[in-house]
């Protein structure tokens, strides 16, 4: 990371990017060995000081802590859900900010999930389905993860009541809200919808 030091500032975190320019991304990072457990909340009070500190000046932080094989990705103080498993190169924690921006290295890991766990049962496959259901015929894959992709494909969007709907693309290849007694929500069918996720993961997939 950069050299830019905290001037004045003794508690240092162990590697930091302070760019000239104050309204880009600032990013902290804190290393730990492996034998340290890094969702110890010392932890993340410690990378939490640290994004504090950098948010005196600037407005963007993103704080990593990194003990070798597990990582925890703060934007500010509030932590990413399904950051990149592994440690990215820099760009990437600079680009997290940057709105709709598609994350390449979490597609990629969920492309592998949906992959290596999809259940062979072709009468599933043929019924029309709602995230939730989606997730349940996919091995280790939440709710959250069907729609955030579904979201970064242009299918849905969430409306003023933060609930997920259907946008014209997604209506466009043949996305129907549901009409049960719950909540209406999203449905597409499910081999169709399943095949046009893996498609566009392996496109937006890092090479």
């Amino acid at each position: 990371m950069g050299t830019t030091d905290f001037a004045g500032i003794s508690d240092k975190p162990d590697g930091w990017l302070l760019p000239y320019n104050q309204n880009s991304v600032a990013v902290v990072l804190e290393t730990k060995s492996e034998k340290e457990d890094i969702s110890k909340k010392k932890w993340e009070d410690e990378i939490k000081k640290n994004i504090e500190i950098a948010n005196r000046h600037y407005s963007k932080v993103t704080g990593i802590l990194y003990n070798g094989k597990d990582i925890r990705v703060f934007l500010n103080l509030e932590e990413m859900e399904l950051p990149a498993s592994k440690l990215q190169r820099l760009d990437y924690y600079t680009k997290l900010f940057v709105p709709n921006s598609i994350d390449k290295s979490r597609i990629y890991d969920l492309t592998m999930k949906i992959n290596n766990c999809l259940f062979l049962q072709r009468s599933l496959f043929m019924e029309r389905k709602s995230a939730r259901f989606i997730a349940q015929m996919l091995c280790n894959y939440t709710t959250k993860d069907v729609y955030e992709i579904w979201k970064d494909m242009g299918l849905v969007v969430k409306d003023k009541f933060g609930d997920w709907i259907l946008t014209d693309l997604g209506k466009s290849i043949g996305g129907k809200m549901s009409n049960g007694a719950r909540l209406s929500a999203p449905t597409f069918d499910a081999e169709f919808i399943i095949n046009k996720m893996i498609e566009f993961c392996e496109k937006n997939r890092i090479k």
